[in-house]
């Protein structure tokens, strides 16, 4: 039978779809997909590795082999735990420097004043896009190098902020009349590490909706409260840790829906007012006498949850909220299908990420938002298929690229057609993948602002062993601090010098002058709107640097570290995350606790 004009006209369009999805499907880096796949052929469960980073011996399993399947890659030599460690290096802290701009004026910087990478005002940065400092890769030049003299030739954006006024920020959003905002979305807030949709605050970190309050941590929806960890819902409290829905508690541990608490007591409505009346905290030794107190309730009689992670789907880890089959991640929101990741919000299908936001089938990144199929990248913004690069703004089909904006089929921010930019990259990785290189994240010279400043450092500390094997170099913290939004070189005085309560204060000797920290060997000052805060809200005057502070306040919550030990009231084993500030502590597996706050709460 003769096939109808119709038919004909059917097959032709079948042959051509066929034709199409064979398109999609075809490799663009073949000879890179035939190496890695004899790579992953060739894989099997309980292989032995030996971490580079660690020098300890670790056992390949048959998630990382499905991860590397996944994501097309080689499995990393490093030691799953020490990959995230690492990773953390990465991430900035919330140290701030006078720096030399490209211009040579002087200006507040992320990057070390000692550091060989250059940086550029943020308005001045985003109107660049750096195709200008490209070059041609080289085959017979090592990698590494090419990468390093790229990352010299572009500067790095001053502070990685947008959108902030009047505000010393460090890649924060949206921040306004703010001083010292890591990482944060906040008005009128002094000292924070993130912290979002926050109000009128001081010395605040992770937490969501924070507003006029003082020293807050591990929490959300917190008002008008001063010394406050892992609550939520919480207003007019000083001294709580772990409360729901309280208010007008003073020293109060594991409560739930109340009120008029006296670290753990019932009191009366009245006899309560009657003794917070008594207590002035903007005295320093009174603030510090509480807190030992409370200290002491946490310690003794207070009971930790195994972990603070709530209302998940088939997840595990420590921090991790909302979120459905999340696996061994840490400080993890509202997410989905994560492996092995920390500090993330509204990811999906991502493995071995830290401090990203927004971030959908990714691999081995740092810092990047609102991007998606990046692997090995950091610091960037609405990129979609980049390995390699740092710092770039809506760019797709990156590699090896810093800085760039609305860019595609770029190589050392060289810009190649795209059938020369996939035969080239072809190249390279199969190079890379050859010496041992592609699979792993950036030397530690790659971050600007230095491992000793970083998130990891703040959460749980780098050795000095670490650091010397990790060849991180040593940037001295007392060059270029940043005492206030004015450059200044003016004469330190004490702390000992301080007047104990806050009316005792003399604004013209200690108000934007640099005030030195002994403790950590650096100056700090007090600006002119924060002393305004702490005389309104008579908060105590403070006697340490800001980065003291922020750091003791966020060991104050468990660390991204896990540790085995056995529920203190029905003895299973549990695994729980290691605390720096309370080691010794009650852990209460998931079940006991719930009882407990039944029984107490």
């Amino acid at each position: 039978m003769v096939n109808s004009g119709s038919d004909t006209r059917k097959g032709v369009i079948m042959t051509g779809l066929r034709l199409s999805l064979l398109k999609i499907h075809m490799s663009k880096t073949p000879k890179y997909d035939a190496k890695v796949k004899k790579i992953l052929d060739g894989l099997e469960p309980g292989q032995e590795q030996v971490c580079p980073l660690s020098g300890k011996t670790w056992i390949l399993d048959e998630k990382e082999i499905e991860i590397c399947r996944k994501f097309n890659v080689p499995p990393s030599k490093t030691e799953p735990v020490m990959r995230l460690n690492y990773l953390s290096g990465f991430n900035t802290g919330f140290a701030l420097w006078w720096k030399k701009d490209v211009h040579d004026e002087v200006i507040i910087s992320s990057v070390h004043p000692d550091s060989e990478i250059s940086v550029m005002k943020d308005t001045e940065w985003d109107e660049h896009d750096f195709l200008d400092k490209g070059f041609s890769y080289n085959s017979n030049e090592p990698i590494w190098d090419q990468f390093w003299k790229l990352r010299l030739r572009v500067p790095e954006k001053a502070t990685r902020s947008t959108a902030c006024e009047n505000t010393v920020a460090m890649a924060s959003f949206r921040s306004v009349d703010s001083f010292m905002a890591c990482a944060s979305m906040v008005n009128r807030c002094f000292y924070t590490y993130t912290a979002a949709y926050s109000e009128d605050s001081v010395d605040i970190a992770n937490g969501e909706g924070i507003n006029r309050s003082f020293s807050v941590n591990g929490s959300d929806k917190i008002s008008d409260c001063e010394f406050a960890f892992e609550s939520s819902e919480c207003i007019s409290s000083s001294y709580i840790f772990d409360c729901r829905n309280c208010e007008f508690c003073f020293g109060a541990t594991n409560k739930r829906n109340k009120k008029y608490i006296w670290f753990n007591q019932q009191l009366s409505e009245k006899e309560w007012h009657e003794r917070r009346k008594q207590v002035d905290l903007s005295c320093f030794s009174v603030a510090q006498e509480y807190r030992a107190q409370f200290h002491k309730l946490l310690e003794e009689e207070t009971v930790w949850p195994e972990t603070f992670s709530f209302r998940n789907e088939n997840s595990s880890g420590e921090r991790v909220l909302e979120c459905v089959r999340c696996e061994d991640c840490y400080w993890m929101r509202r997410s989905t299908d994560i492996y092995r990741s920390r500090f993330g919000l509204e990811n999906e299908n991502c493995a071995y990420v830290s401090g990203s936001g927004w971030a959908k089938d990714t691999y081995l990144n740092t810092g990047t938002s609102r991007s998606a199929k990046n692997k090995f990248c950091m610091a960037g913004e609405a990129m979609i298929n980049c390995e390699y690069s740092a710092f770039c703004v809506d760019c797709e089909n990156c590699f090896g690229c810093f800085g760039l904006k609305r860019s595609k089929h770029c190589i050392f921010n060289k810009q190649y057609s795209e059938e020369e930019y996939w035969q080239k990259l072809d190249e390279i990785k199969c190079r890379m993948l050859d010496e041992g290189i592609y699979g792993e994240f950036w030397p530690t010279k790659f971050a600007s602002h230095g491992f000793q400043y970083s998130l990891g450092q703040i959460y749980f500390g780098f050795s000095d062993e670490e650091l010397d094997h990790w060849k991180v170099k040593r940037l001295d913290a007392g060059r270029g601090l940043v005492l206030s939004a004015q450059h200044t070189e003016k004469k330190s005085v004490s702390v000992e010098s301080i007047p104990d309560c806050l009316e005792e204060i003399d604004p013209q000797r200690f108000v934007g002058v640099p005030i030195h920290d002994p403790e950590l060997d650096r100056d700090y000052s007090v600006i002119k709107p924060e002393f305004e805060v702490y005389k309104k809200k008579r908060w105590p005057f403070p006697r340490r640097h800001f980065i003291s502070r922020l750091t003791d306040l966020i060991r104050h919550s468990n660390s991204p570290l896990k540790e085995s030990c056995k529920c203190d009231s029905c003895q299973a084993d549990i695994v729980t995350y290691k605390n720096l500030k309370f080691p010794e502590r009650r852990v209460y597996c998931r079940e006991c606790y719930l009882k407990y706050l039944e029984q107490n709460g």
